[in-house]
């Protein structure tokens, strides 16, 4: 399991690039910081030593219940 500082970094990021999208560009369309979120995540989830493709079904997964 990874610590929480590292689990919550990804996250940060996210939100920190949605606030410089919306307040640096005035623009508010989520689509691009949220995909670099993802990349992010799957990015900490390799380097913690997760198997891409349990990362793949988990992401996919997420995408099916929603």
């Amino acid at each position: 399991m990874p610590t929480l500082p590292l689990a919550l970094l990804p996250v940060v990021l996210t939100l920190g690039l949605l606030a410089l999208q919306l307040f640096y560009y005035g623009d508010f369309t989520p689509h691009i910081p949220l995909v670099l979120g993802v990349a992010m995540t799957g990015l900490v989830g390799v380097l913690r030593g997760q198997d891409w493709m349990d990362i793949h079904e988990g992401i996919f997964h997420v995408i099916h219940v929603s």
